[in-house]
């Protein structure tokens, strides 16, 4: 396998424990505010990431359900709430998002200057998002933990 399947297998594996994380939390748990943030708001935030940063130009970024003052920057409390559907809908997304950075980009341009700060290379992107939503999904899990709950299953290539 090439480094653009091995990048591609590892964020599109954290976006399959992202929709079990989604799949698993109950309503009691998804519009509380646990952690300083409202429980869906920051899986909203981790997918916003990468929908932020797996652009390939530099058009103008348009936050999701901007109208309806979520703040998906965590800059504030959401003055609307969010369904699992919603949320679900912005992780497909982010899924089509990332097979089309990946489909464009071979790994020898994955090693080039990012598209939207140039003293990155796009691989860089990658395993920032990675990063990030590995964050977020052990910070939700931690809270589901603290809840009694079992997590979903870490996924991993072995």
């Amino acid at each position: 396998m090439d480094l653009n399947g091995v990048a591609r297998r590892q964020l599109f594996l954290c976006f399959e424990m992202l929709e079990n994380l989604i799949e698993r939390t109950p309503d009691t748990i998804w519009n509380e505010e646990k952690g300083g943030y409202v429980f869906w708001q920051q899986i909203l935030h981790a997918i916003s990431g990468s929908l932020f940063w797996l652009r390939t130009d530099t058009e103008e970024f348009s936050e999701p359900y901007e109208d309806l003052n979520v703040y998906p920057e965590l800059e504030k409390k959401p003055e609307n709430q969010l369904t699992k559907d919603q949320i679900t809908q912005v992780l497909n997304e982010a899924e089509e998002l990332a097979a089309y950075y990946f489909n464009r980009y071979s790994s020898e341009q994955l090693l080039m200057e990012s598209v939207l700060v140039h003293k990155i290379s796009g691989l860089d992107v990658v395993f920032m998002q990675i990063g990030h939503l590995q964050y977020h999904i052990g910070h939700c899990e931690a809270i589901l933990r603290d809840a009694g709950m079992d997590v979903p299953e870490w996924l991993d290539v072995i």
